[in-house]
C-alpha cells in the first residue's frame, strides 16, 4: 500500500510524532522542560541528546524498514539494516548539531 512512496515516511513520522510525548516524558529532567526549548546538544546536554535522538532514530528506522519489507522471514537481515542505518543517521544528526546550532555566548 505504501510501497516506494512518501507514504511510508508519513506513516512512520506520524507514529514518531505520537510517541515523542511519551519519550520526552520518560527522559524529562527533574525540574522539567523550559517552554519553547529546542532539543539540541547545547540546550539539553550531550547525554540527554544522544539518548533522545538515538531512541527516535531507532524507532523510525525499525518501523520504516519492517514496513518496507513487510515480512519477518528476513528478520535479522532487516534488523542489521536498522542498526547500521541508525548509527549512520545518528552520526549525521550529531554533526549537523554542531554545524547549524551554535551556542549563544552572551548568556
Amino acid at each position: 500500500m505504501f510501497y516506494d512512496t512518501a507514504g511510508m515516511h508519513a506513516a512512520v513520522c506520524t507514529l514518531i510524532g505520537f510517541l515523542r510525548y511519551y519519550i520526552l516524558k520518560i527522559l524529562s529532567p527533574r525540574e522539567g522542560y523550559e517552554p519553547g526549548l529546542i532539543p539540541s546538544v547545547d540546550s539539553m546536554g550531550p547525554v540527554w541528546f544522544i539518548t533522545y535522538s538515538a531512541i527516535i532514530i531507532f524507532i523510525h528506522h525499525l518501523i520504516f524498514f519492517y514496513l518496507e519489507i513487510f515480512r519477518f522471514n528476513e528478520f535479522f537481515t532487516t534488523l542489521l539494516r536498522v542498526i547500521l542505518s541508525t548509527i549512520g543517521t545518528f552520526c549525521f544528526v550529531y554533526v549537523v548539531q554542531f554545524l547549524f546550532y551554535k551556542t549563544d555566548k552572551n548568556k
